[in-house]
């Protein structure tokens, strides 16, 4: 992976359902440490 890009992590519904789980994970977003990605399909759950 080249130094500036950031990994990319696939969140299912188990783990951005639950608020303060969603929230941490929302906020190394923002810290830029990763990209979280889902699906419509994922988000529908």
């Amino acid at each position: 992976m080249p130094k500036n890009e950031k990994p990319t992590a696939v969140l299912d519904a188990y783990v951005i359902y639950p608020t303060p789980v969603r929230d941490i994970l929302l906020n190394l977003d923002e810290q830029e440490l990763f990209a979280p990605k889902w699906s419509e399909i994922i988000q529908d759950e």
